[in-house]
This record gives structure tokens, sequence and C-alpha cells, in this order.
């Protein structure tokens, strides 16, 4: 069924139909689709994480190569992975969809789909949002609500000399994997393809190394590129970083994308964004103990004195980090 025999509320009804039965088995949702706005009942004892961020077609995503079931994973598990980077859990997401009159009611449903497979996997719900007509591109925002401990939030700011740099998983995969979707190589290689279609926040490793009482000092997502995102904390912290390029985890993907586009695998470990893994520093015997409880985690670095990022590449050779990584403007 087309939106315009559809309409606004006719499509709102279906949606809210989609999302009923996940809605009322919480007991934090007082309220949701269906009124004015949602009512919730947060934790009293907790602080609320507020993030909001957007997918546009043409600009974030090419359905070409893009399916919408992914792209709804994608648009929540980018919100998630922000409230993870911030000590928290994500509980509550609202929708913002502005669609083109080509789209039908089936892919309204594919896009909810991706959206509540991720968040199910998170025990989040969708409570709310809008809908609006494009007349060009599909546009998907999400704001999401997540808890942490009260006054406990991480934050970018809190690096010291000393401390190690930490990272969960690879990066490099998502940039790899786009690569591959661009010029029609699906088969080749799909961890890179399956980390930059539905990338899973790492809220669990996160949650895992606080509730071990283990003292993140600094800690952001990487959406713009390891590099980008590192510089990201110097600037927060007034601290620099070394990092040792050997140290670095390299997935076998990213070599093999590298190979077949005659291309530097380091272009995209180092400078690729919408990895969503997270980059932490921590006092080097707060690094040991997390590594027994959260085995992803590898050590890449330390923060220094010294302003500006460099990375080790040999015994003798240092280079600065001068790329800025993925810009949006």
């Amino acid at each position: 069924m087309k939106m315009t025999v559809l309409g606004e509320f006719g499509l709102i009804g279906q949606i809210e139909k989609m999302l009923k039965r996940s809605v009322a088995a919480d007991h934090t949702v007082q309220l949701g689709i269906g009124d004015d706005a949602a009512v919730l009942l947060p934790d009293r004892n907790k602080s609320l994480i507020a993030t909001v961020d957007c997918m546009i077609e043409g600009a974030h995503f090419d359905l070409h190569y893009n399916d919408l079931r992914s792209v709804g994973w994608k648009a929540a598990a980018m919100n998630f992975s922000d409230i993870a980077a911030m000590g928290g859990i994500p509980r509550w997401l609202l929708v913002n969809l502005a669609v083109t009159k080509k789209m039908t009611l089936d892919d309204i449903r594919e896009l909810y789909r991706g959206m509540t497979d991720c968040s199910n996997r998170f025990n989040v719900r969708i409570v709310g949002g809008n809908t609006a007509k494009s007349n060009n591109e599909l546009s998907v925002t999400v704001t999401a609500l997540g808890e942490c401990t009260k006054n406990m939030q991480l934050q970018r700011n809190g690096a010291r000399p000393d401390d190690v740099i930490v990272l969960t998983g690879y990066t490099g995969l998502s940039a790899a994997g786009l690569q591959l979707l661009k010029f029609g190589r699906q088969n080749a290689c799909r961890k890179a393809i399956q980390k930059q279609l539905r990338p899973v926040p790492r809220v669990d490793e996160i949650q895992t190394i606080l509730r071990n009482n283990i003292r993140v000092n600094a800690c952001i997502d990487v959406s713009d590129g390891l590099a980008a995102d590192l510089r990201h904390i110097c600037d927060a912290s007034g601290c620099g970083a070394l990092l040792q390029s050997a140290d670095i985890p390299f997935h076998a993907d990213v070599k093999k994308t590298a190979n077949l586009f005659s291309a530097d695998p380091y272009e995209n470990i180092l400078h690729g964004g919408e990895d969503y893994e997270l980059l932490m520093t921590m006092k080097e015997s707060e690094f040991l103990k997390a590594k027994k409880h959260v085995r992803v985690l590898t050590r890449i670095g330390v923060m220094t004195r010294e302003k500006g990022i460099r990375i080790s590449v040999s015994e003798n050779k240092v280079s600065i980090i001068h790329k800025t990584g993925f810009r949006h403007f």
C-alpha cells in the first residue's frame, strides 16, 4: 500500500500495531505511541542519557546496495553506541521518518523490523516519534534515551598521561564493507559487509567492565574513524597520544579488501568510520583486570603529555597523524 493511500494517521496506526506488543510488556513505558507524547518511568537512582542521530538517503546510505531492514538496524545501533560510550544502557527510542511517495507500507515495515531487531537485542522499546513526507530522500532520525548510574557517566575529558589506550574489536571493517558494496563485491568479505550494514554496538562489553568496578577514565565510540575519535579524547583531556601500529588489531577482511583495490589497509584502520567500537583510556592495572572479563579488548597505545597524535610504525620511526577522518561538512 502506498503512502498516498494510507495517509499519515493510517501509517501511525500501522506502526502502533507493529510495536504494541513489545511496549505493553515493558513496565517502564506508562504510555507509548498513540498520544501527543510518550510517558516513561525512569529509575530515580539513574541519570538519563539522551542522544539523537540521523540517516539520510544519498548522504548516509544508498538503497542500491542497502536494504531497508539494515538501514533500520543501523539507525538504532548508532544511537545505542553513543549511549554505550557514556557508560549507559539504552532504554527507549523515538523515531522521526520523512518518507518518500515511492515508499510502500511494506517498505516501512522492513525499516521498523530492522529497528526492532536491534532494539530487541538490547531490550529497548520504541515509544513514539513522528512521520512526514519527503519530496526526494528517505530520512530516518532516531532519538535514544538511556540510563546510567547516577552522575557516573563516562566522558571524553578524563584521559590522563600514561593511561593506556584500549580498543574493542577491530576498526576499518565497516569502511572496507562500504567499498565492497559500492563496487558490487558483496560476497567477497562477509565480516566487512556485516559490519557496514548491521554493526553491533558494544553495550554489553562496557557494562561488563563497569559492573566489575573497573575504572574507565575516558571513552568515545568510533564513528568518524580511530584517529579522529582519539583526537576528540585528546582535545577534551588536554593530552596527546602515541599509537603502536603493531598492536592495532588487523582483521583479515580489511587486508583482503585493500588488496582487491590496491589500497593501504591502514587508511581504513585509522580513518575509516562507522565501526561503532569503543575507544577507552584507563590505567594499565585497570586494563589488565578488564581483559579478564572482556576478551575483545586490545591495548593499542598510551596517552602522552606531548600534544598531537603520533604512531610508532617501527622501532626507529614515529609518524604524526594529521588526517582528521570523516567530516560531515
